[in-house]
Formats: C-alpha cells, structure tokens, sequence
C-alpha cells in the first residue's frame, strides 16, 4: 500500500511539473503573439 502511495503522488509530481511546463510554454507562445501585433 506505501508504495502504490508513493509511486501515485510521483506521478502526481510529475504530472504537476508538466502541466506548469505546458502552461508556461503556452504563456510564452501567446505573450509573443501579442507582442508581435503590439509593436
């Protein structure tokens, strides 16, 4: 049962690091956008 825990919130971990990637990836992508129509 520990390790099933344990092993379920590494891949919780993980899939929190992505999505804060993903998320930071797309903030980039559409930041540039804007700044590409503002200037």
């Amino acid at each position: 049962m520990i390790l099933i825990y344990i092993s379920c919130s590494v891949i919780s971990k993980a899939n929190l690091s992505v999505l804060k990637i993903t998320v930071a990836g797309n903030t980039n992508v559409v930041a540039g956008k804007y700044q590409d129509d503002f200037w």
